[in-house]
């Protein structure tokens, strides 16, 4: 945080980094949340530069016949990817700043959610773009590969675009929203590792959602489903809020109340994926019934 230059580098490098790109928005994040909007956007005009390059440089040469489809494929691909990650990048910053300016967690994580959402459901993520090009992958392994998997995978895809479309809207909200919400989470924890020790246990320990916000966002992802079947698939980015709110519930119930080890708190997210429903229920009914201070007055 001290040297500028050193920070810009080591975002210009972790940016360029396929698997390693989100802690470069992390850090974008935690520049935003210490030294406020002109630095972070300093930052973010670094992380997003490769990105812009990768969709603007693109090779010239792209051959006949199989190599040439290959490679027109391969810079789709990568012009998607870069959209998708200045989208992830652009949002964890804009949370950033909320949470800076307001000091509210929920506040930021609900903006997230919703950006994300946001991108998919106008068309700035194109699906269809997306499931054009997995149509013409899964053609090009069929001309190579006589299977009746694939056979049977193609005319399927023909039938259904709509389930097509609703498995890359999934496909597609899970990266964006888990680079979004890891940059913001680690930023938050590292801003306090390094300022202020144990912030953000009790940040996140006391983070809740009324009624009335939960029950708005069960609706919409009701009303994606119905009405909106060409991104329906991306409607549970709505629940992550809810699920964390499940987390922050089960941190305050099970962890903070009885002191027990980091080995819990690695178990309970290691196993998160498959549970995350219940989590969810969880954060619902401390939503509406607020069990933790019941649980509170319950044990004095």
């Amino acid at each position: 945080m001290q040297n500028r230059m050193v920070g810009s580098a080591i975002i210009l490098f972790l940016a360029c980094m396929p698997l390693l790109d989100w802690l470069a928005y992390a850090l974008v994040a935690l520049i935003t949340l210490r030294r406020g909007m002109f630095d972070g956007g300093v930052n973010l005009f670094v992380a997003i530069l490769p990105l812009v390059l990768m969709m603007v440089i693109a090779p010239q040469d792209a051959g006949v016949g199989a190599d040439a489809e290959l490679a027109i494929l391969v810079q789709s691909l990568q012009k998607l990817e870069a959209v998708n990650s200045i989208i992830a990048v652009l949002v964890a910053f804009i949370a950033a700043n909320v949470l800076r300016t307001t000091i509210r967690f929920d506040y930021a994580v609900l903006l997230c959610a919703g950006l994300v959402l946001a991108a998919i459901a106008s068309g700035i993520v194109d699906i269809g773009h997306w499931a054009t090009i997995f149509k013409s992958q899964i053609d090009l392994v069929g001309a190579e590969v006589d299977h009746p998997a694939i056979a049977k995978l193609q005319a399927l895809m023909m039938s259904e675009s709509v389930s097509l479309n609703y498995f890359i809207g999934q496909y597609l909200g899970f990266i964006i929203a888990s680079k979004v919400f890891f940059a913001l989470l680690v930023a938050r924890w590292w801003q306090a590792r390094l300022y202020n020790p144990g912030g953000f246990r009790k940040e996140f320990a006391s983070f809740s959602l009324s009624a009335a916000v939960v029950v708005g966002i069960l609706f919409s992802v009701i009303l994606l489903e119905f009405f909106v079947p060409e991104v329906a698939g991306a409607g549970w980015i709505m629940m992550i809020p809810v699920v964390l709110l499940g987390a922050a519930v089960f941190h305050h119930l099970v962890i903070a109340r009885f002191n027990l080890s980091s080995g819990w708190v690695v178990l309970f997210y290691l196993t998160l994926p498959l549970t995350h429903s219940l989590v969810a229920v969880l954060g619902c009914m401390d939503s509406f019934f607020n069990i933790r201070k019941r649980f509170d007055r319950a044990v004095g």
